[in-house]
């Protein structure tokens, strides 16, 4: 199955540990595989978002359900902006925040 949703929680201690998902009232559990390579691919992301509260993390996964027990199997991480306007970076993040105050509209090209 497939999900998008906001990351409510990423441990800190890149081991086999659960990911909490606002909105979701189940944790998924991810193996210390998928959490490594995770990090090799998107750890500045989520180390800019464990580091501004001004960011969202959002995760777009597929995970199958083995017992009581979902399971993610493939992850993908997003940063985006409390705007929901993707981010790579803190300095993305401030042009952003600098030009949703300026009343700026965004479009893509």
């Amino acid at each position: 199955m497939l999900a998008i949703a906001e990351v409510k929680t990423w441990p800190r201690a890149y081991r086999s540990s659960s990911i909490e998902f606002k909105h979701l009232q189940i944790a998924f559990v991810v193996d210390q595989g998928g959490c490594e390579r995770a990090m090799v691919q998107f750890g500045e992301q989520v180390e800019l978002w464990h580091a501004s509260p001004s960011i969202r993390l959002i995760a777009a996964f597929t995970f199958g359900q083995h017992g009581s027990t979902y399971r993610v199997r493939t992850l993908a991480l997003m940063p985006a902006s409390q705007d929901w306007l993707p981010a790579k970076n803190q300095g993305e993040l401030d042009a952003i925040e600098a030009g949703v105050l300026a009343g700026l509209a965004f479009t893509t090209s």
